[in-house]
């Protein structure tokens, strides 16, 4: 965790660069049928994106890869499947980034039996993953904390740096100084954060 950079963006960041997706598969794309948002990293980016682009079916798939930021787990598990009742002749899954690539493709898989024409739209790409999606904005190399996920960045750092025998003062400071993330909102998060590191 403490070698990862990192890329901490706020609500207004995640909505503009959203919005710029929206034109993105706007200009490609004359009409969304449906949305599949990849939970849990999707799921604000899909909803804003059915609202941008006037979309009335909003589906969720749920899969764990990672186990906490930068350590990926052995493989994808489905943890809530594609449900439709309705018929569709495509279909945009939506993340939030592809990293290794291999939830995208592991998500599109698993839809594509159901759905004739899918598309895929992130906010961001790794340079090194696997699946290029259709539509995305940006390449980074950084790890990205979406405002969406500031409690659970900071649940995982308190609970990483606790067992490395690092002091609340040092991982707070490490949060704000290294990671850039903002200090009055850490402070406001650790009201509902646990600090219990077991």
């Amino acid at each position: 965790m403490e070698s990862l950079k990192y890329l901490v963006l706020t609500l207004d960041e995640l909505y503009e660069m959203t919005l710029d997706l929206s034109i993105l598969i706007k200009n490609k794309l004359s009409e969304v049928e449906a949305i599949v948002a990849v939970s849990k990293g999707g799921l604000m980016i899909a909803r804003l994106l059915a609202d941008f682009l006037g979309v009335k079916y909003l589906y969720t798939v749920q899969v764990a890869l990672y186990d906490t930021p930068g350590k990926l787990g052995k493989k994808p598990v489905l943890i809530q499947s594609f449900n439709c009742r309705n018929k569709h002749n495509m279909v945009l899954i939506v993340d939030d980034v592809s990293d290794t690539g291999t939830t995208l493709s592991f998500v599109c898989d698993h839809v594509r039996p159901l759905i004739p024409k899918v598309y895929t739209a992130t906010l961001f790409i790794k340079p090194w993953t696997k699946y290029i999606p259709d539509f995305y904005l940006k390449t980074t190399d950084k790890w990205i904390v979406f405002p969406h996920e500031y409690a659970e960045f900071v649940r995982d750092a308190i609970r990483y740096f606790s067992h490395k025998k690092w002091s609340l003062e040092q991982i707070l400071d490490w949060i704000i100084s290294y990671c850039g993330f903002p200090k009055d909102i850490l402070f406001k998060v650790l009201k509902v954060v646990s600090l219990d590191t077991s």
